[in-house]
């Protein structure tokens, strides 16, 4: 297992944003990365560009381009920080709010009914844990790499 589990957790995450992917795109008009700065403001209020990039995992060249294209649609708005001009502030319109509530619930109880409708509340708390170390670890890991070993 430890020799494939690169392979088996890409996988997952592949299959994961195809599944939300369609949901989203199906229901609400959005792809899986849009709905990533949708949640990232919902979740965090209003914050700079490059956060919501940290937040997402996306580069700060997607994200501005996310962001340029979700105020079009008239979902979030860019103003200027007051505090660091070289950093707009992002925020969520009520629309934009309204949709980041709306396609996560959705999205939730999709994957609750078809992706884990046999798994045991046991087994999710198991592996929710064993999800946020790997995680843990895989952060660090890229923090701590040196340069040019990426």
């Amino acid at each position: 297992m430890q020799n494939r589990l690169t392979f088996e957790l890409n996988k997952f995450v592949g299959m994961v944003n195809l599944a939300g992917n369609h949901i989203l795109r199906e229901q609400f008009d959005v792809n899986f990365s849009e709905f990533l700065m949708l949640i990232g403001l919902l979740s965090l209020g209003d914050i700079p560009q490059k956060d919501l990039a940290a937040f997402s995992g996306l580069s700060k060249g997607m994200v501005s381009r996310l962001v340029v294209g979700l105020k079009a649609r008239e979902l979030l708005t860019i103003e200027g920080n007051a505090t660091d001009r070289r950093q707009d502030i992002v925020r969520l319109t009520p629309a934009g709010r309204d949709l980041a509530v709306s396609s996560a619930d959705a999205l939730e109880k999709a994957f609750v009914t078809y992706i884990v409708q046999d798994i045991s509340p046991a087994e999710m708390e198991a592996f929710s844990g064993t999800l946020n170390k790997l995680i843990t670890n895989v952060t660090s890991l890229s923090v701590g790499m040196p340069k040019g070993k990426e």
